[in-house]
C-alpha cells in the first residue's frame, strides 16, 4: 500500500497486514519521534549521529516555519534525522536558522531561503539528504 505524507508519496510501502490496529500501529509509529530534540548545543552534539546526514533547525514551534519542517521530517525520515530545540529552550533573541550537516564532520551549510516556501525548502533538504547514488 502506498503511503502519502501531506500529498508526497513515500519511499517506503506499507507491507503489513490491513487490519485497523496494524494500521493504526504503523502510522503511529511513523508520526513517533521524526522529529528529533535537543536542550542545547552541548547536548547536539552528543546525540547527533554524525555518521548520518542531518539538519538543524532553530526554529520556533509556531508557525509555518515548524510545520514545513515538520511535515519534511516525517517524509524524509529515512534519509537524514532534522533537530529541533526543546520547547521552551529556545530563546527569544535567538535568530532562526537552518543548516545541514554532513557525515564525517565535513563543512554544515546554511539554508538562505524562506523557511515558509515548502516547495523550495523540500527541495534544499532532499537535495542534502538524499544522497545521489
Amino acid at each position: 500500500m502506498k503511503v502519502f505524507v501531506y500529498g508526497d508519496m513515500m519511499k517506503n510501502e506499507y507491507r503489513s497486514s490491513r487490519t485497523v490496529d496494524s494500521l493504526v500501529s504503523f502510522v503511529t509509529g511513523h508520526y513517533a519521534g521524526s522529529v528529533k530534540e535537543f536542550h542545547n548545543s552541548d547536548d547536539l552534539s552528543k546525540r547527533m549521529d554524525k555518521s548520518k546526514r542531518n539538519i538543524v533547525a532553530y526554529i520556533k514551534r509556531e508557525g509555518e516555519e515548524y510545520k514545513n519542517i515538520y511535515n519534511l521530517a516525517l517524509l524524509l525520515r529515512d534519509y537524514c534525522d532534522i533537530w529541533v530545540p526543546m520547547l521552551g529552550t529556545l530563546q527569544s533573541e535567538t535568530k532562526t536558522r537552518l543548516y545541514f550537516v554532513p557525515p564525517d564532520n565535513e563543512r554544515t551549510t546554511d539554508f538562505v531561503g524562506d523557511l515558509r516556501n515548502y516547495t523550495y525548502l523540500k527541495q534544499w533538504i532532499s537535495d542534502k539528504c538524499i544522497p545521489l547514488v
